[in-house]
């Protein structure tokens, strides 16, 4: 089994996208269904993931992306994203196990 969360070896962003995507609707109770394109996911969700994917390394970080959009925070820099892991690092090794 191969993991290659960061691209090297095939841009994975999109498989990403909907895979965090359903990890967070299923963590946050949301959903038990599976989304399985891109456009059902909300345009917002998508471009703010795109733009902010930068910053998370382990699968568990992609929820601080979804928690920072359901709670309207921009994260444009590392430190917000860096703070947002803090405050929320309790959840990421459960979310991890979902992605």
């Amino acid at each position: 089994m191969l993991w290659d969360f960061d691209g090297v070896i095939i841009d994975s962003i999109d498989e990403c996208l909907l895979t965090s995507y359903n990890a967070y609707l299923q963590y946050q109770g949301i959903s038990n269904g599976f989304i399985e394109t891109l456009e059902d996911i909300p345009k917002y969700y998508r471009e703010e993931f795109y733009r902010a994917r930068k910053y998370v390394r382990p699968a568990g970080e992609f929820f601080v992306l979804y928690k920072a959009v359901s709670d309207n925070i921009k994260i444009d820099s590392y430190g917000i994203f860096r703070k947002l892991l803090e405050n929320n690092s309790g959840v990421i090794t459960d979310f991890q196990k979902l992605f």
